[in-house]
């Protein structure tokens, strides 16, 4: 089977659309597919760390016309055949996935959004919220197959390993901040000045990416302080994870990875699309939403962090609702037998 993942990484877009998109990749690859990417050579990209696993990566220049980007991508695959085109990017829909269609058997799309149309055969959203994959009804089409739910959550293997051995959270003694391999809004210093006026001795583990804005003036401010290690560019964030019993990060794909793993959380929102996926964790009840990257302070931030600290029933608690979300066992081979031929239509 010849796949072609279209997605990007950005200091703007971050990080999460090419970590899951590999997340799948290496599953594929595993189970004898060919694999390659196609990726915009934006500012903050991830090209490098994709052929660091191995993969074929060919880049396009970026454009905000989506045409453009459709016919550089064309132009990469049209003299191969591809069995399947896999797309996950925010700002690509039907439109960009008609003019490919010629070029390709079949086309996959990873979304979290349903804001828009798709023109493909296969729709994957392991996004929660109760009302959030009618949407899609509209949006794709009627022969599409939709795999919905948690079931399908794009994880990686560490951390199904790591939930083996975890427990429920009692206290706070370890705090692990982590806003992705991008931070664009530089909430990973916000976090550090508020760490300052915190009432309780914590443990912390801040971790950040290469391209990080204040990568030079974090490594400094950690290397200061004997309670607090900085890491960077990592492998082993389900570690950190697993040892952590408070987590303060962003409203991503990585709120997933955390709930797996039993991790209460306090998050920022640092974009429009985390709105939903807060909203559903908060009202599930195993993160506490601080607002905004606009409007939150270090000084709520150190309020919120020494109450969760003060009341470990709430840790607990948030703690076991993270954990006792994934009920079902996560498969990534339910998702490669629809791409190899699954029952055809509905959802699942």
């Amino acid at each position: 089977m010849n796949v072609v993942f279209r997605t990007d990484a950005s200091r703007q877009i971050g990080t999460g659309h090419v970590m899951r998109s590999l997340t799948l990749a290496e599953h594929l690859k595993k189970q004898g597919a060919s694999v390659t990417f196609i990726c915009s050579c934006l500012r903050g990209h991830l090209i490098d760390l994709i052929k660091g696993y191995g993969f074929q990566c060919q880049s396009i220049t970026p454009s905000y016309d989506l045409f453009e980007d459709a016919n550089q991508t064309k132009r990469l695959i049209e003299k191969e055949l591809v069995d399947w085109l896999i797309v996950d990017h925010y700002s690509l829909d039907s439109k960009w996935e008609k003019v490919l269609r010629p070029y390709t058997e079949r086309i996959m799309v990873i979304d979290d959004l349903a804001d828009r149309e798709h023109d493909c055969d296969l729709l994957l959203d392991y996004q929660i919220g109760s009302n959030h994959h009618l949407h899609y009804e509209s949006l794709v089409p009627k022969d599409a197959v939709k795999l919905l739910g948690l079931k399908f959550l794009l994880l990686r293997p560490e951390f199904i390993e790591a939930r083996k051995s975890v427990k429920i959270r009692q206290s706070v003694n370890r705090l692990l901040v982590s806003f992705g391999g991008s931070d664009k809004t530089g909430e990973s210093v916000k976090v550090l000045r508020a760490l300052e006026q915190l009432s309780h001795a914590v443990t912390v583990d801040v971790v950040i990416g290469q391209d990080h804005p204040f990568k030079h003036w974090i490594e400094e401010w950690c290397a200061k302080r004997s309670n607090i290690t900085c890491h960077v560019s990592i492998d082993y964030i389900s570690q950190l994870m697993a040892k952590a019993d408070l987590a303060i990060g962003a409203g991503g794909t990585t709120t997933y990875e955390r709930a797996y793993l039993g991790l209460p959380a306090l998050v920022i929102e640092t974009a429009n699309n985390q709105t939903g996926v807060i909203q559903s964790a908060e009202k599930l009840g195993f993160v506490q939403s601080l607002g905004t990257s606009e409007t939150v302070t270090t000084s709520q931030i150190t309020t919120m962090i020494d109450q969760l600290i003060s009341l470990p029933e709430n840790v607990h608690h948030m703690s076991r609702n993270a954990f006792e979300l994934f009920s079902s066992v996560i498969d990534l081979n339910e998702i490669t037998r629809w791409m190899n031929g699954g029952e055809a239509g509905g959802s699942h």
